[in-house]
């Protein structure tokens, strides 16, 4: 019956690159890790894992219009995904907007003038509309 050889323990070496949203076996943040067991033939084994995490991100833009107006195709208050974009490490990158819709003030005002009267440069009956824009620039 042949004998078994351990005298030689195998080591090997795994360099890993992932996001961070991902684990690999159960690591979950950068480092050198040493793995031992044991070789179906029972001899010793050693893995070093060096494992390094890129970050993903998510950014947040946040935007106001007023309302009736559209932005990157959305005209209601919401939280809409925009874009994905790959960083450098490969990972995704998320781009959201947060966006308000903020409503339209009408307001109306009758004015009575007698004849020779002006209003804002009104002198003649009608109706008539102005558009100011709000403190926001809107």
């Amino acid at each position: 019956m042949p004998t078994l050889d351990c005298e030689l323990s195998l080591k090997t070496k795994i360099t890993k690159k992932l996001c961070d949203v991902q684990r690999y076996l159960t690591f979950d943040k950068s480092g050198t890790y040493e793995i031992k067991y044991t070789t179906k033939k029972g001899c010793d084994s050693t893995v070093f894992l060096d494992l390094t995490l890129s970050n993903s991100y998510k950014v947040w833009l946040y935007n106001t219009i007023c309302e009736g107006q559209i932005y990157k195709g959305y005209s209601k208050s919401g939280e809409y995904f925009i874009d994905s974009l790959k960083n450098s490490a490969g990972c995704d990158s998320i781009i959201n907007i947060a966006l308000t819709v903020t409503p339209a003030i009408i307001n109306s005002k009758i004015i009575d003038l007698c004849e020779g009267q002006v209003y804002k440069n009104y002198n003649k009956s009608g109706l008539y509309r102005d558009t100011f824009k709000t403190v926001l620039g809107m």
